[in-house]
């Protein structure tokens, strides 16, 4: 019986705003940390996340800016 190797389908979920200078340097080091494997990108702040983006996910990251945060009451409008 032949062993099924996993495919690596990771998400990004970038909470950025949408000019910040840090999205593609965040973009590179995941790329560099997951070992180049093609991953999807969504950004919390300029779109509206649904559960569907998790279809077919082996992963999901969370990166972004200190800006903002769950604790924080300002940024709880994006949560």
């Amino acid at each position: 019986m032949a062993s099924e190797e996993a495919v690596l389908s990771v998400i990004l979920i970038q909470v950025r705003d949408l000019d910040d200078q840090m999205i593609e340097h965040e973009r590179m080091c995941i790329s560099r940390r997951i070992g180049g494997a093609p991953f999807r990108v969504h950004n919390a702040i300029g779109e509206e996340l649904k559960p569907e983006f998790l279809d077919g996910a082996t992963g999901m990251i969370i990166g972004g800016s200190g800006e903002y945060g769950v604790n924080d009451v300002a940024s709880q409008v994006w949560l």
